[in-house]
C-alpha cells in the first residue's frame, strides 16, 4: 500500500503507479460534499452548497422542495455513479459483472455492481457469487414523482449500461470482463455484453 500524494489515502500500488502517486478520486477530480463531507465525482450545486448526489437526493426528499424529476434513473446518474466507483483498470478474480438492482419499499431502488469469479452463461447462477463490489447507489422517488413499476426500471438500466459500455469514460474496464449483466436481485438476468 501506497498513500495518495495528494489527500493522504492509502493506494494499492497499482493504483499509485497507474495514476501517478493519486488515489482514483483525486485523479478524477473529486470534491467535498458540503453535508456529509465525504469526496464525490458526482457533485452537484444546490441552493444549499455543493453536495454529493446521495446528500442532494435525499435532502430533496425530507424537504420536499426540489425539482420534480422525469426520470428516476438517469443517464448521468448512472454514468456519474460509474465514473466514480470504477477501478481504472478490471479487478484481479473479476472474470464479470452484475448490476444488482434491489427494491426499496416506497424509496426507490438500490443499485450496486459486483464482479463475478467466473461468468459460465449455461449456469443461471453464475451471477451469485462476487469476488468484488462497489458501494451502492439509491435512485430515489422524489418530491412527488410516483415510483416507476420494476420493469420500467429494468429496461431503463440496460439502455443506459449499454450506452456507458460503448461511450462511458470506464466502459473500457466492463468490456474487459466476459460478461455484463443486468438484473434484480433474486430476479432474471439480463445480459446487455459478452466478449466474442
Amino acid at each position: 500500500m501506497s498513500n495518495c500524494t495528494k489527500c493522504g489515502s492509502e493506494v494499492t500500488s497499482v493504483t499509485y503507479e497507474m495514476n501517478g502517486g493519486l488515489c482514483m478520486l483525486c485523479k478524477k477530480g473529486a470534491e467535498h460534499c458540503a453535508h456529509c463531507h465525504k469526496r464525490s465525482l458526482s457533485i452537484l450545486k444546490t441552493p444549499l452548497g455543493k453536495l454529493c448526489m446521495r446528500c442532494a437526493h435525499v435532502l430533496d426528499a425530507l424537504a420536499n422542495t426540489g425539482p420534480n424529476y422525469k426520470e428516476l434513473v438517469s443517464i448521468e446518474q448512472v454514468s456519474d455513479w460509474l465514473d466514480e466507483v470504477l477501478p481504472s483498470r478490471l479487478p484481479d478474480d473479476v472474470v464479470g459483472f452484475v448490476f444488482n438492482l434491489a427494491s426499496n419499499a416506497a424509496q426507490g431502488y438500490d443499485l450496486n455492481l459486483v464482479g463475478t469469479p467466473n461468468c459460465d452463461l449455461s449456469d443461471p447462477d453464475w451471477a451469485c457469487n462476487d469476488v468484488w463490489s462497489t458501494d451502492g447507489c439509491r435512485f430515489a422517488a422524489l418530491s412527488n414523482s410516483k415510483l416507476p413499476e420494476w420493469e420500467t426500471v429494468i429496461e431503463r438500466l440496460i439502455t443506459i449500461v449499454s450506452n456507458y459500455l460503448v461511450s462511458g469514460s470506464c466502459g473500457e474496464v466492463l468490456r474487459s470482463a466476459d460478461a455484463v449483466g443486468v438484473g434484480f436481485v433474486d430476479g432474471d438476468l439480463h445480459l446487455v455484453w459478452q466478449r466474442n
